[in-house]
């Protein structure tokens, strides 16, 4: 629930959680919310909408984060 409400007060205020999420190196577009131990890897379609990739422990998100 934590992350879900994370994800959704991104979308909502981006600039709120600014601190919290940083481009992915290597991968234009792709960003990781950060949200404790938990990672949230995803991109950004039409205005406010958030795609989430993967969601994971902070080693295995950024590993498959890499992915398609």
């Amino acid at each position: 629930m934590r992350i879900t409400a994370k994800i959704r007060q991104y979308a909502d205020d981006p600039a709120n959680l600014a601190n919290n999420v940083a481009a992915m190196v290597g991968q234009p577009g792709v960003y990781r919310l950060r949200v404790g131990d938990w990672r949230v890897v995803f991109d950004l379609h039409d205005a406010g909408t958030v795609r989430v990739r993967w969601i994971g422990p902070r080693g295995a998100a950024y590993r498959q984060g890499r992915g398609p």
